[in-house]
């Protein structure tokens, strides 16, 4: 893994900076964490790339001290170089072989943002790294833990490689997500891809802590689309006990969903800085007439009602639902 061709790495292809979905679900997972107690105490293990972004928030936002990013590519020394903090380790190893060598000795938040999939059906190969990393956390991960995973999620297309998918993980779906593609139904089997890789990764982690006392308990997931489709499932390792205590700490936060089949897809227009100053000014108004609005018609007319276009109601809504956490970028001269 070591002999990455500069083409391939995706730090240099995306800023990693710019992404507003993805902005969107960093700052949702802050607002979540900062309900934690004692969240400044955790170590948080990520991979940092170039930009550490999430270590930058993590460490602004939540008061996180004792942090470390893994990366095994041969740029070690822009590795370094870039770290914003000099309390931030830089590890030079693959994640599996980090986990491999860790003590869980104190409640970490780990964040393993893979910019790849769970199965490559160009190389036609299973993600066995990625799997076994979960393994790994499963039987060593301390009580507290909390553990969040994104991947690329772009689906298979051609019926072969559906086939090819079912075949691998076939032990951990459900038989409803079976049927489609047997049926040639090859649209549902896209529409549902997302679920069944969330249903995959749970499943697969119940039954490696089929004998654990320490369990994944989901606590959120979101889909997201900046560039590539992208899955984050999150949750944490607790006994029952422990998970429900946590769960009641984040009361109150509308983007917790332990339901299993339930993702919350993070869909939001892209708008110009007017634009957004526009509609922050007027969301109370405008989130009371939706309320009241008895059907498309009237969504419709409130939409002409704005000083610019946006594409569907739907939009609208979506935009009023993540205001909060929409970013904004500038260009600043330093």
């Amino acid at each position: 893994m070591n002999n990455v061709p500069v083409s391939s790495r995706s730090y240099e292809k995306v800023n990693y900076l710019l992404r507003p979905r993805k902005q969107i679900e960093r700052k949702i997972l802050i607002d979540m964490l900062k309900g934690v107690k004692a969240i400044h105490s955790y170590h948080y293990i990520g991979l940092g790339s170039i930009f550490y972004y999430d270590f930058i928030l993590f460490h602004k936002y939540l008061n996180i001290k004792k942090m470390t990013s893994l990366d095994d590519k041969p740029t070690i020394k822009r590795f370094r170089f870039n770290r914003p903090y000099d309390f931030i380790g830089f590890v030079p190893k693959r994640t599996t072989d980090f986990l491999k060598e860790h003590n869980f000795r104190q409640k970490t938040i780990i964040w393993f943002d893979y910019d790849s999939k769970l199965y490559d059906f160009d190389t036609d190969l299973k993600n066995d790294s990625m799997l076994e990393d979960i393994q790994i956390l499963t039987s060593k991960a301390y009580p507290g833990t909390f553990f969040l995973v994104t991947i690329d999620i772009r689906p298979p297309t051609k019926p072969d490689e559906q086939k090819l998918f079912l075949r691998q993980f076939d032990l951990y779906l459900p038989s409803e997500y079976k049927q489609d593609v047997y049926r040639r139904e090859n649209a549902k089997f896209i529409s549902d891809y997302r679920y069944m890789i969330q249903v995959v990764i749970l499943n697969f982690m119940e039954e490696e802590a089929k004998f654990c006392s320490t369990k994944f308990h989901k606590l959120f997931s979101f889909y997201y689309r900046d560039t590539a489709p992208m899955y984050t499932l999150g949750g944490v390792y607790h006994d029952q006990k422990g998970f429900e205590a946590i769960k009641e700490q984040l009361i109150g936060n509308e983007f917790v969903n332990t339901i299993k089949s339930e993702i919350t897809d993070i869909d939001v227009p892209i708008l110009t800085y007017k634009e957004k100053i526009q509609l922050d000014s007027e969301l109370r108004s405008l989130r009371r007439k939706l309320k009241v609005a008895k059907n498309r018609r009237q969504d419709e007319r409130i939409l002409q009602g704005l000083k610019f276009e946006i594409e569907s109601p739907d939009m609208l809504k979506k935009y009023l639902e993540y205001s909060r956490y929409y970013p904004q970028y500038y260009e600043g001269i330093i």
